[in-house]
C-alpha cells in the first residue's frame, strides 16, 4: 500500500474544516474519540463516509446539521 502524503493531507484537512464549521473543537472531539464516545463516534462515521464520497465542506455541513437535528430531536425518550 502506498501512503499518498497529499491525499492524507487533504483529508486531514476536511475534517478540520468539518469540525471548524460544526463548532468542536479539534482536540476535545479526538479525546472524545480515542474514548469511543458515542455521539463523537457517530459524527466522525458521517465526516468520513461523507468524505468518502466526495461532499463538499458546505454539502456535509448541511446533511449533517440534518443528522444531528434528527439524532436531538427524533429519538426515543
Amino acid at each position: 500500500m502506498i501512503i499518498d502524503i497529499e491525499e492524507d493531507q487533504r483529508h486531514f484537512a476536511f475534517y478540520l474544516q468539518m469540525l471548524q464549521v460544526l463548532h468542536i473543537d479539534f482536540l476535545e472531539f479526538f479525546i472524545a474519540v480515542a474514548r469511543t464516545q458515542h455521539y463523537e463516534q457517530m459524527i466522525i462515521e458521517w465526516i468520513e463516509n461523507l468524505y468518502q464520497q466526495g461532499a463538499t465542506v458546505e454539502e456535509c455541513k448541511k446533511i449533517i446539521y440534518q443528522k444531528r437535528h434528527h439524532y436531538f430531536f427524533t429519538r426515543d425518550e
